[in-house]
């Protein structure tokens, strides 16, 4: 009777561990879109065998765990190359915004507007008395001033923008992800310690691991404990249920962190030296960029001034000023030039003025003003496509990555609708046994 009942109890046990095996393989079927998800294993574990007169009988078995597969080399291999493609993405695309500022070619570029203006100079070299040329002189004058000046404000403004997106991504997404880290850390701990599975909490978890790395180069170590250990470079910024927070000095460029109000106090505080990747880094190369642009368009424009002035000069050798800088070091005409230059306009240097076009300038580098604003376009178009190869580099090491993270955490349809068949077949054949076994027992109680 006993050994009837046993087979009764083992075929029970079946039935329940193909309906759990079932309800894993539809959880998993159900996520087969989501990236984010490592598709999980019903663990089935022998149950302990008795001993009986013809030896040691098995008893079945159960559902010991429910497993995630991952591969925690190859998650930490993509999260690097996600802060990679995000990192010269960024580059790439904050760059391109400095472009247009810069540009050479069509009717309102500077190198057009340097060219009038020099040309300018020419024809009044032609007709130094000519009151259309003088016109002429002033107007390219003004064209160029006002060209450079609005070149000048727009890399400053993006200067301020990039500034402000940097403090923004730490502020908006940097420190929001490291809090929920810690939080998911603390609830795995929890359910895992308490003997329960944490699967979804530690997709989650992964999912906040990437988008951190999109942001910053962080890595992270799991303990025992199934806590994470969340690094930025040498930078501690996540330890199990303690947080950081890091915070972005717009006016020095600096990145710091301290321990978040309400953590445990066991991180401290420092500097953040260490960004070589994400889209913060992208953030902070292009407005490094961007200063140097703004620095050799400044450089230009002092120049502009010094050698234009010093050439227009009276018979004397007085000086008639042209351009100056404002207060915020932008190029414009000289008021009283701007006032008045019909009478002051000198005529008779238009020759030594159109010859300045030609002229090595010691401030740009001994290179002529034209010279030196195509140095400047082509170093803007090359910083950008040095970055858009990088691009292409990471993009193709972060895609080849995915798919063999997919290889192992994603879900094969296939291979599910198999043990969806084989969790069909395990239960029917557990059912009739059920069957089977009632009628023994059915047998054995007419006996009686």
């Amino acid at each position: 009777m006993g050994s009837i009942m046993r087979s009764m109890y083992i075929a029970r046990d079946t039935l329940l561990n193909s309906q759990l095996g079932m309800e894993v393989t539809s959880n998993n079927i159900a996520n087969a879109e989501n990236t984010g998800y490592a598709r999980q294993r019903a663990v089935f574990t022998s149950n302990p065998a008795y001993q009986a007169f013809p030896g040691w009988i098995a008893t079945g078995a159960r559902v010991t765990d429910i497993t995630q597969l991952r591969d925690r080399f190859l998650e930490r291999r993509v999260l690097s190359a996600t802060s990679g493609s995000q990192d010269f993405t960024t580059r790439a695309s904050t760059l391109a915004l400095a472009e247009p500022s810069l540009a050479g070619a069509g009717d309102y570029g500077m190198a057009q507007a340097l060219g009038e203006f020099w040309d300018s100079w020419d024809n009044l070299n032609q007709n130094p008395e000519g009151q259309a040329e003088r016109r002429l002189v002033h107007q390219a004058g003004s064209n160029l001033a006002a060209t450079v000046s609005d070149s000048q404000q727009a890399l400053d403004q993006l200067k301020t923008d990039i500034s402000g997106q940097i403090t923004d991504a730490v502020d908006d997404t940097v420190n929001p992800l490291l809090e929920q880290i810690a939080g998911y850390n603390r609830e795995i701990v929890k359910m895992e310690g308490s003997g329960h599975t944490a699967n979804t909490l530690r997709d989650l978890r992964y999912q906040a691991l990437t988008e951190l790395a999109g942001q910053v180069p962080a890595q992270f170590t799991e303990q025992d404990n199934g806590s994470v250990t969340v690094t930025v470079g040498s930078t501690t910024l996540v330890s199990a249920f303690d947080y950081a927070q890091m915070s972005y000095d717009e006016a020095g460029g600096a990145f710091s962190y301290q321990d978040a109000a309400g953590s445990g106090g066991v991180l401290g505080s420092g500097t953040l030296d260490d960004l070589s990747g994400g889209r913060v880094n992208g953030l902070v190369h292009a407005l490094q960029s961007t200063d140097d642009y703004l620095g050799r368009l400044d450089d230009f424009a002092g120049a502009l001034v010094d050698t234009v002035n010093a050439a227009h000069t009276q018979g004397d050798g007085t000086a008639v000023p042209i351009f100056a800088l404002d207060a915020d070091g932008r190029l414009q005409l000289d008021t009283d030039f701007d006032q008045n230059y019909a009478t002051l306009i000198q005529s008779q240097r238009a020759s030594a003025m159109s010859e300045l076009q030609n002229t090595s300038i010691a401030a740009l580098g001994d290179v002529t003003f034209s010279e030196s604003l195509t140095d400047l376009q082509t170093q803007v178009g090359a910083d950008i496509d040095a970055a858009n190869t990088q691009i292409d580099f990471q993009n193709a090491l972060l895609l080849d990555l995915q798919a063999r993270q997919q290889d192992v955490s994603g879900v094969s349809i296939d291979e599910e609708m198999v043990n969806a068949l084989q969790f069909q077949q395990i239960y029917a054949a557990a059912g009739k046994i059920v069957q089977a076994t009632a009628e023994m027992l059915d047998t054995v109680i007419q006996m009686v």
